[in-house]
Parts: C-alpha cells; sequence; structure tokens
C-alpha cells in the first residue's frame, strides 16, 4: 500500500495514479492534485520546481518520491543501497508530520537514488521551507506563535504583497514610526511571525531587544529554530549546491551561485557570502529578478536600523561645544 504524504491543504484529487514502488513493488492506485503545492511564501533562497508536486510514499519501504519518480526504474545497485539504507520517519514534534515527513523523506530517498546535486540542494531547501510555517493559514501562524512563546492580543489587519520580504520591511518601517501600543505590539508579533517564516533568524534577533512586549525565552526559541534549520537543512544544501555550481548538467548555474551565496548568509558566513554574491553578479546569465535582490540580501547582514533616541542629537551637539571650547582654549593659552 502507498500513501500520499504532504498534500494535506491539496485541493480536491483530479487525477489518477497507479503505480509500483520502483524499489519493493508495492501496487497504488491513488489520486493526487496536480495543483498541490507546498503553501509557502518562498523566501530569497529560491523556490524548486518540485514543490509543485505532492510526494508519494510507499508505506512498506518508506520510499518517496514525484509521479514521475515511481515511473523510473532503479539500477541494481541503487536498489541495494535501499535496501541497506532501510529510509525512517523522522521525529519532530514541532511540525506536522504528514507534510514534514513527505519531505523528508523525499530528499533522503532522492540521495539514495544519486539524483543530480542541483536537485539535491533544493530538496533541502524544500525541507527548510516545510519547517518554517505558513504565514497565510491561520493555524500554523497560531502554532509558530505558540512555539516562540508569543501571544497576539491585538490581530491588525495587515497588507499581503505578493513580496513577502517587501511586506515584512513595510511592517518594521510602521513599526519605527507609529506610537500607538497596541499597534506597536501587534507588528512586533507580526515581524517575529513573518521573519520565522523566511527564515530570517539571525535579523530577528537583532531585532528582538527593540520589540516590546515579547517574552524573554523568545530569543532562545528563535535560536533553536535557526539551528535546528542549519543542522537539517542549510548546511546540506550548500554542500550540494557548492558541487552543483560545477555541475555541467545544473539547469541554471546561475542561479546556483547565488544560492552558494544566500546560504552562507544564511549560516552566518558573511564575508563568503560577500564573496558569492559578488560571484553571482559577475554572471551575465543571473536572472534579473535575483540582480535586483542581492544588494538588500547584502544589507541584510549589517542588520536592523538603530532605534532613534532624542538624547543623540543633544550629545552630539554638546560634544560639539566641548570641542569648540577646547580649541579656543588652546588658542587663548598660545597668546598668552
Amino acid at each position: 500500500m502507498l500513501l500520499l504524504l504532504g498534500a494535506a491543504h491539496a485541493n480536491v484529487s483530479d487525477r489518477e495514479i497507479k503505480a509500483s514502488c520502483p524499489v519493493c513493488s508495492a501496487e497504488v492506485y491513488r489520486f493526487i492534485s496536480a495543483s498541490y503545492r507546498i503553501p509557502y511564501p518562498i523566501a530569497r533562497d529560491l523556490e524548486c520546481p518540485e514543490t509543485r508536486e505532492g510526494f508519494i510514499t510507499c508505506e512498506r519501504c518508506l520510499y518517496t518520491g514525484t509521479s514521475t519518480d515511481f515511473q523510473r526504474s532503479l539500477a541494481p545497485k541503487i536498489l541495494e543501497k535501499f535496501q541497506l539504507a532501510k529510509l525512517e520517519l523522522p521525529l519532530d514534534v514541532n511540525h506536522e508530520r504528514n507534510r514534514y515527513s513527505s519531505v523528508y523523506l523525499a530528499r533522503e530517498s532522492g540521495r539514495l537514488r544519486g539524483d543530480r546535486p542541483e536537485k539535491q540542494a533544493f530538496a533541502s531547501m524544500n525541507l527548510a521551507w516545510s519547517r518554517r510555517g505558513s504565514s497565510d493559514i491561520i493555524d500554523q501562524q497560531d502554532a509558530m506563535l505558540s512555539f516562540l512563546g508569543v501571544k497576539d492580543d491585538y490581530p491588525f489587519s495587515f497588507h499581503h504583497p505578493a513580496d513577502p520580504e517587501e511586506e515584512w520591511r513595510r511592517m518594521e518601517a510602521d513599526f519605527r514610526t507609529t506610537k500607538e501600543p497596541e499597534r506597536r505590539h501587534a507588528l512586533a508579533v507580526a515581524l517575529v511571525r513573518r521573519l520565522c517564516n523566511l527564515g530570517e533568524y539571525d535579523y530577528l534577533l537583532q531585532l528582538l531587544p527593540q520589540l516590546e512586549g515579547l517574552p524573554p525565552e523568545t530569543a532562545e526559541r528563535v535560536k533553536a529554530l535557526r539551528d535546528q534549520e542549519r543542522t537539517l537543512a542549510l548546511e546540506p544544501a550548500l554542500s550540494d549546491a557548492l558541487l552543483a555550481v560545477e555541475d555541467p548538467r545544473t539547469e541554471k548555474p546561475a542561479d546556483m551561485v547565488y544560492l552558494v551565496a544566500e546560504l552562507h548568509r544564511r549560516l552566518g558566513h558573511h564575508d563568503l557570502a560577500r564573496e558569492w554574491y559578488d560571484k553571482a553578479l559577475a554572471r551575465p546569465d543571473l536572472e534579473s529578478q535575483i540582480r535586483q535582490w542581492i544588494p538588500e540580501q547584502i544589507q541584510l547582514m549589517t542588520g536592523p536600523k538603530k532605534p532613534y533616541s532624542p538624547l543623540l542629537p543633544a550629545i552630539a551637539l554638546a560634544g560639539l561645544f566641548t570641542l569648540i571650547g577646547w580649541k579656543r582654549h588652546a588658542r587663548l593659552k598660545a597668546q598668552l
């Protein structure tokens, strides 16, 4: 028997799939929605076309892949790898089991199949996206906020542009200008949610001291999310992306150079990130949209703006008067 995993948010199934597991030959008659897609706002760490399909998982051996993967025959050496590896379901209490399990098993199956590095890199990115939750699904938002120890007491209606990166930047700008306490709290919670959903944990950690009304343990929980994602998804994705840059089969090598830069940034390797961003900008085949993103991604490494303090101009002015007075005193002393 085969299970269709990862399609909890798909529309009504619209086509029948008859397939045989390439590993253990179990038969399947299942339905899968052609319109299925992992329902997350894709951050600027790129999007894998395979997120547009659901994954089929064999209940007997846990082999997982798209319908295309189930139509492939596997070489004897590959079959032996699966028999020795014995795929296992991941245990992760903080995330929805079906979605997360399907993406995890799809990545592990791809590694055993020997998928090319570009595909393996995106499989790890899929895993990162599956952990981040969705800002478009209320129950997942609440689960994320609950895990972070944050309570949304003042649910305001926010504008949701097509670019989620633009949205959180608008929220941060609004937070810096609004004076109303309730709205400031709502914006603080919304920023926590959005930045976690986009995997921008380092930027959020630098911003947290400026966000009032959040529990003191929020920072530690954000760090836990960041470290889990780095170990499970981003570090393996970086290894595969570096291989993909040199792989002649890579479909969009310039995009992969950018992905290497972006992964270095998200892993905290800022010098290497800048080096690879420069390499990406030097590529004539780099997509124009990605070229526009890079300056903003580099700016993120400098951290959020410091909050304005009305004392700063006074301190600067006092320092200037002190300097002028010291110079005048020095001139009078020289004339004596």
